[in-house]
């Protein structure tokens, strides 16, 4: 891969980022969620993310482990390159009123 970016890096890169999301999610942080994800699945998040607030409940997550992480598409579009990444994980999710 060009600039020094190889598979392993990437796939660094894709755990750290869905670590931040599934934290991000947990915590309702718009703001890094919307700075991760595609604006198809911000929406999905930030519905759910009102659905449960709107219910006054909050949520728990504790992520122990990623089982793997498998690149499964890639496009170029207007010059901007897009992997859609399938990150298989064990977590734990608590939801609490």
């Amino acid at each position: 891969m060009r600039n020094g970016l190889n598979g392993a890096t990437f796939v660094a890169g894709a755990r750290a980022a869905f670590e931040m999301i599934v934290q991000g999610f947990a915590e309702g942080d718009r703001k890094t969620l919307k700075q991760l994800l595609s604006s198809e699945v911000y929406e999905n998040f930030d519905s759910a993310m009102r659905d449960r607030e709107s219910r006054n409940e909050t949520l728990e997550n504790t992520l122990i482990r990623i089982v793997s992480v498998d690149p499964i598409e890639a496009e170029v579009e207007h010059g901007i390159g897009s992997i859609t990444v399938k990150i298989v994980s064990e977590q734990v999710n608590i939801t609490k009123n």
